[in-house]
């Protein structure tokens, strides 16, 4: 019987603060395989919303989104596969302190 594959928490920021923050690498041994991102930028009053990114540490952006274009109680959802290997971590940019981010996916072990 093969094993059992069960998604689990691989980032989560709540309430984030303006700055950029690393999550991993991987366990020795392991790579996470990112499948979904949920961020919400909460309904804080500014003029301006700052920018959100989520990527890889090396540069590869995974989602983007500009300063001033994130919508205040509103929430960004993103489906897709990243791997992110032994030596990388997934970096989190956030131009101002309105986002709650949750990214999940699979800790597999590596080839």
């Amino acid at each position: 019987m093969a094993p059992r594959l069960y998604t689990r928490l691989l980032a989560r920021i709540v309430s984030g603060t303006i700055g950029t923050f690393y999550f991993g690498p991987p366990p020795a041994g392991y790579v996470w395989d990112v499948r979904n991102i949920d961020a919400y930028c909460t309904p804080f009053t500014r003029d301006r919303i700052g920018e959100l990114w989520i990527g890889d540490d090396v540069g590869a952006a995974i989602l983007a989104l500009p300063s001033g274009t994130p919508i205040p109680g509103r929430t960004y959802h993103w489906d897709g596969r990243q791997l992110i290997g032994p030596a990388e971590r997934i970096q989190v940019r956030m131009g101002s302190n309105e986002w709650s981010i949750r990214i999940t996916g699979y800790e597999l072990l590596n080839p």
